[in-house]
Order: structure tokens, then sequence, then C-alpha cells
């Protein structure tokens, strides 16, 4: 390690505040697992929606204190993500500043540290990447990068956990040190900031001209490299995307169902058992509230949880592996039409498994304006109830092939509204700047057990801890509703809602079961199904076929397909955008447009059906 000029100071402080900043995909989130392992929390920093991270390590009678900084490219503020690393760098001034740097990617990395070093600040360089720099025939000589920038610099693998002793060492070292005085580049305040950028640029090249080399003229490329010629590509890239798409949400329906089948086996064996313990003892309205509310709510909120385990791992292991950065790539043209860029489609792809999950994953777009677009746009996307239940009613109404025609048709349908609800609502009603696309493609790697491990608990901690209580009020309210005054679902007052509903329904072609059903989806979307089972008895199928012409059937299909998936969802809109307002709006929104949507649909298709 790089000793600094003096002498080492006596360690006095008991506690040392160090942040991890750089760019994306340089190993922050790895390296920060790494060094804070169990003693960390996940958060959302003040006002915003981007996740903060912080630990704790003790190292001899210290311990550290450690923030992972939102990854960003430059000091220069353009996302809230460079505004919280800046702010947090300037304000709290933490004892040490780790800056990641790619090995691969040595001048670039060099130059955004070249931005913390004109800031009052100790700054020691993590060197990872060093296996992905060795395959692409690059040497760095670090002695001489040392010697060069008069600073720490520590030579890292962190997805192997190489390197983070060292670093720890690095950074003790360098926190108690009498004379910290690196080799700044030296920059003209008075200069513009193209000239500031041309001096930090001289400054990277004349610090790695004689301590980085490539030993290839023309590396080798890996067999990872050679896929990504076909990964990338607008043809082939596509097939292969929309292969793994299918082969995530048909992982996720392969394992993740049957835990859901048997937990929603649940709810008959624990009511078998609490039922005849409760019944004499309470009132029958409570025993009912226990057995056919709580009880199921409960169940329901396993099996979400269940199902989203299986999916967030699923998709944490492509995201680790370096595959949803190219998703991005290939959809941002599409993506950029509406208003929004290529980082949308990962959260929009999600709500094929359920819209919460897509709710969460805005998280990762950079830009408040484009992540509120893209919330606002989840509840439109259908999820994996709608899309059951759609082809449930295809084959009811329309059997054979004219029902995969039309269940073709509506998916086109939502498709064109998602696109123009997002020209709209970027033309109309949002303001501000829109964020530009900036995405770096990481190099492939194995996934990292402990980082996807730790993705997984923290989205469905975030589940239980957010949506979870919304579920199980929502389920208790509903069963209310249904169950009194009466006990009779039939003379209940969510059968009196419907009733009352009747006028919007003739508009559609439904009657006030139908009305009902539609009403109790939003809630969630299942309940549709349940509802239309209590309604038309044993001789369900015919029973509806009868209720409903074609054109009706076709018009109840659109406005349950358009409709809202379900509260949650909306809960999980006002958590993200911390506005309730914004989840009141898009409920507006979607409402208006399944019914006006739904009532045309009727209208037109009754002149040919």
């Amino acid at each position: 390690m790089v000793r600094q000029s003096g002498t080492i100071a006596t360690v006095q402080q008991r506690t040392v505040t160090v942040a991890i900043a750089g760019q994306p995909n340089t190993g922050k989130s790895t390296t920060f697992n790494g060094l804070t392992r169990k003693f960390q929390r996940v958060g959302n920093w003040p006002g915003k929606t981007v996740e903060k991270k912080t630990g704790t390590y003790t190292r001899g009678n210290c311990k550290y204190y450690v923030t992972d900084l939102p990854g960003t490219y430059t000091m220069t503020v353009r996302t809230p993500e460079e505004k919280i690393a800046k702010n947090f760098i300037v304000q709290n001034k933490p004892d040490i500043v780790v800056v990641m740097v790619s090995a691969a990617a040595l001048e670039r990395g060099l130059y955004f540290a070249s931005e913390l070093l004109s800031l009052p600040t100790r700054v020691v360089i993590a060197l990872n990447m060093m296996d992905v720099a060795e395959k692409r025939g690059i040497q760095i000589d670090i002695e001489r990068l040392e010697e060069a920038l008069n600073m720490n610099v520590v030579p890292m693998v962190s997805s192997k956990h190489l390197g983070l002793e060292e670093l720890k060492q690095a950074v003790e070292e360098v926190a108690n040190m009498a004379d910290y005085a690196p080799n700044a580049p030296t920059i003209d305040t008075r200069s513009d900031a193209l000239s500031l950028a041309s001096e930090r640029y001289s400054w990277v090249a004349r610090v790695t001209t004689d301590t980085m080399q490539e030993l290839r003229e023309e590396p080798v490329k890996s067999r990872a490299q050679r896929f990504d010629r076909y990964a990338t590509h607008p043809v082939t890239g596509t097939i292969i995307l929309i292969g793994v798409v299918l082969g995530a949400f048909g992982g996720s329906f392969v394992f993740g169902v049957p835990l859901v089948m048997k937990m929603l086996e649940v709810p008959a064996l624990l009511s078998g058992l609490v039922e005849p313990a409760l019944t004499g003892i309470l009132p029958v309205w409570v025993v009912a509230l226990v057995v056919d509310g709580m009880i199921d709510a409960f169940a329901v909120v396993l099996a979400f949880l269940l199902f989203l385990t299986v999916f967030f791992t699923i998709w944490a292991v492509l995201d680790d592996v370096g595959y949803m950065a190219r998703a991005a790539y290939l959809t941002h043209r599409f993506m950029n039409a509406v208003g929004l860029h290529g980082k949308s489609f990962m959260p929009l792809a999600l709500c094929a498994g359920c819209n919460v999950a897509g709710a969460t994953g805005t998280r990762i777009i950079e830009g408040e304006r484009t992540r509120l677009l893209t919330l606002l746009l989840i509840p439109i996307m259908p999820c994996k109830a709608i899309m059951m239940f759609m082809m449930f009613l295809s084959q009811v109404f329309f059997p054979g092939p004219a029902g995969f025609v039309i269940l073709i048709g509506l998916y086109a349908l939502d498709i064109a509204i998602i696109a123009l609800s997002g020209y709209l609502l970027n033309r109309f009603v949002l303001k501000g700047e829109k964020t530009g696309f900036i995405l770096e493609l990481p190099e492939y790697q194995k996934p990292n057990r402990l980082t996807v491990w730790k993705t997984v608990r923290h989205h469905t901690m975030q589940f239980l801890k957010k949506a979870g209580p919304v579920i199980m009020i929502m389920s208790v309210t509903t069963w209310a509703l249904a169950y009194f005054p009466s006990g009779d679902f039939n003379t209940s007052y969510l059968a009196m809602i419907g009733q009352y509903l009747t006028p919007f329904g003739d508009l559609m072609g439904c009657d006030w079961r139908w009305i009902v059903a539609l009403i109790t989806s939003t809630i969630q979307k299942e309940n549709a199904f349940a509802v239309l089972a209590v309604l038309f008895g044993d001789d369900m199928i015919p029973t509806m076929q009868a209720s409903l012409s074609p054109a009706g059937a076709l018009a109840f299909m659109t406005a349950y397909m358009l409709s809202i998936p379900c509260m949650v969802t909306i809960a999980a809109i006002a958590s993200e955008s911390q506005s309730w307002k914004w989840a009141a709006f898009i409920l507006v929104w979607v409402t208006f447009l399944s019914i006006v949507i739904a009532i045309l649909t009727f209208q037109v298709a009754s002149l040919f059906m």
C-alpha cells in the first residue's frame, strides 16, 4: 500500500464513515455486501424512492459505518441518483470515499475519481474486475498506478470475495493518515464545462500512460462476447429476448404455481380446525369473519409471497448475470416513443407475474419523471391472474380458434392503450425534463449467491411490510361487504352495489352479477372467478353462456382486462411514488378507460354479433 508523506496519526476516533461510490456495473453492491454482510439495512433516501443501503463492520477497535451510494456516471447532477451521491459526499462529509473502478475501463473510472479528488474528502481506489481486464489482455501495474496517483489502489475481484481484506486495510490506513495529499488534477475553475472535461481527460491520460497496456491489439473474444453479437442484434436479439422472458415466466409457473396451489389448500385445513373450536363460543358472524375472511386473506398473502419469491429469484439471477441490460437496450426504441426508456421494460415485464412486483421494480429507473411515468402505466399491464381468467372466458364464450384470435386482439388493444396512455401522460400531465438514457452493457458473469439472496429477501420483505397488510384489510373488507347485512351473498351490500350499477351494466350488455364480479376483481383479480362460481352455481358454464350475448362477453372481457389489477397495486403505486394523489389519479384514469372502452366495444360489437 502507498504510504503518504508524514507519520501515521494515533488512532483516536472509534468510528469511521465510509461511502462507496462509482459508476453502475462496477461491483459496488457486491463489495458493500462483502464488507457489511449481515450488518446492513435497506431503506429509502429521505423523500426519494431510490434505495439507501447502509451497513457496518468492525476492524480492531474501530467501527466502520458504510453507505452504498447510488451508481452514477458523473458528479454533474442530472438525475436524482447523481444528486443523492453528490449531496451525501459534499454535505455528510464521509471520512473515506471508496471509488469503485472497473479495471477493464480504467480511464472512465479514473475520470469519475478525478471529480471526487477536487472535493475535500479522502479517496481509496478499489480497482475491481481484475479478472475481466486480464481476459481482455489489459495489464495494469498497480504499484506504478499508486505512485502516479499517490493514493491507495486495491486490486479486487469482488464477485469472488478477493481483495476485501486488503480494502479494509487500505481504508484503515487512509483514515489514520496525518497527511493525505493525492496527485489530483490541476483544474482551472475559470474554465468552461468543455474545457474542464478536457483537463480531466488529460490528467487521466498522463496517469494511465505508464501504468496500463493492452497486450493484444485485437483481444480474443470470449464465448460470451460472441453471444452478445446475437443477443444485441435487432432481430436475433428480439428472438432471444422473447425466449428468455417466456422461460422466466415458465420457470415462475413451473416452480411457483405448485407452491401457491399447496398454500391455497391451507384455508380448508385451518378452517376445519378453527370453525368447530369457535362455533358456539363466538357469534356466528365472528366465526365467519375468522374462517372465511381472515384465514383466506392470510393464505392469499402467503401464496403471493411464495410466487413472488420464485419470480424475484429468477429475475435477480438474470439481472446479476448481466442479461437485463441487454433487454433494456433492445426495447429502448419502442419505449422511447411513449416517453419511457429501455429500463422501463424490466418493471413492465415483471407485471406479467405480478403488478406489485412491477411497481417495486421501477426503482431501477433513473430519473423521477421517467420512473413515475412507468409507475403510472403499471396498472394497465395484464398480470398472470388476468391472463388465466381471460383464457377461461375466451373458451367459455368463443370456443376453439375464435377464442384465441379474440384473446390476441384484446392483448393488442391493451398494448395500444398503454402506448396511448404513455403518450398522453408524457405530453400533457407530467412536467419536467425527460431523462436521457445512459446504459452500460456489463460483462456476463456467474450470479453471486449473496447478491441474489439479498435482492430477493429485500423485495419479499418489502412486499410483506407494504402489501401484506393491505391485502388483509382489503380481503376482510370484501368479505364484510359480501356477508352483511343478512349473511346471504345474494342480499349482501356487495350485491346491492351491483344492482345499483345495473344501468352501467346495461350499456355494456352485462347484468348485475357480472358487475359485482368486475367490482370484486378490483380488490383481487382472482375474486371474479370465485364470485361467479357462487352466483351461477353448479351449472356455472352453461348458465354463464346464457347470461351474456357474445357482444356482452367481449365487453366484459375488455373491462376486466383494462380495469385495475388489484387494490394492492394501487397501494404499491402510492408507496413507490410517495403520493396517494398519483395513486388516485391512475385509479380514476384506468377505471374511466375500462368503462368507456367496454361500452364502446359492446355498442360496436352488437352491430356485428
